[in-house]
Order: structure tokens, then C-alpha cells, then sequence
């Protein structure tokens, strides 16, 4: 394959595993789509080939196709554009709903479905994320 180069790398963050629920390749194949996603200041995409993720999962076309079926059927990931009549690689990013990253905006919608007194609480905990 040859499409991974020795200093090709991403990062797994812990809330993919805990609270995305996600393990082996799906993990994997997430994983890089959302460092890729970060690119751009947030507005990156994955357009890498089926073949790349092959080689960082060591695993068949087959099995990288149903990942990433997978994961949008999860809509863990957005596929943008579908390319694959024209023999180019399809385009995906990471959807909307990844606000695990500084547990903020996770908070707010707490903020919105809980009564008054529990308000006050809740944004005290927003305050704090912000902070760090």
C-alpha cells in the first residue's frame, strides 16, 4: 500500500472510548477523520483513501467500508461528498455532535433541561470548564 508515511500520526482522546462508546477499528477510523476534521481551524475534512485507512487498521477494504458506514449510521461522522463514480476518495468529517472536547457545551444543555435551582449549579461547572 505504502500510502503511510513513518511519521503519520493521530490522536485517541478518552471520551471516544467512554463516552462514544467506540473500540477497534471504528475507534481507530474515528479517530482520524476527527484529527483530520481539526484541521483548518475546525472546518478540515478526510479525504484520504480507503486504502490509508486499510493500512492504519491493518484490516480489509471490506471491514474499513463497514467502520465507516457504521459511523454514520452512528452519526458520529458526516460523509460530505460521495466520489466513489469518480474514482476518487469520498469526503467525511466528524459531525456536530463531538462537544466531549471541553465537556462546555455538553454542560449547557444540561443547563437548558433542569429546573432554576439546579441552574445555578450547572453553570458554576461551566464557569469552571472554561477556565481550565
Amino acid at each position: 500500500m505504502g500510502k503511510l508515511k513513518d511519521d503519520s500520526n493521530f490522536q485517541i482522546y478518552g471520551w471516544m472510548a467512554t463516552k462514544l462508546k467506540l473500540k477497534g477499528n471504528e475507534l481507530l477510523i474515528y479517530a482520524i477523520i476527527y484529527s483530520f476534521s481539526r484541521n483548518n481551524k475546525g472546518e478540515g475534512v478526510f479525504n484520504a483513501s480507503i486504502p490509508y485507512l486499510q493500512e492504519w487498521t491493518n484490516s480489509s477494504k471490506q471491514n474499513v467500508i463497514d467502520c465507516l458506514n457504521s459511523l454514520i449510521r452512528k452519526k458520529l461522522i458526516i460523509k460530505l461528498e460521495d466520489n466513489s463514480r469518480k474514482r476518487k476518495p469520498n469526503v467525511y468529517r466528524t459531525s456536530e455532535i463531538n462537544f466531549y472536547q471541553t465537556g462546555k457545551e455538553s454542560l449547557l444543555a444540561q443547563v437548558n433541561k433542569v429546573d432554576q435551582t439546579g441552574k445555578e449549579s450547572l453553570l458554576a461547572q461551566v464557569n469552571k470548564v472554561d477556565q481550565t
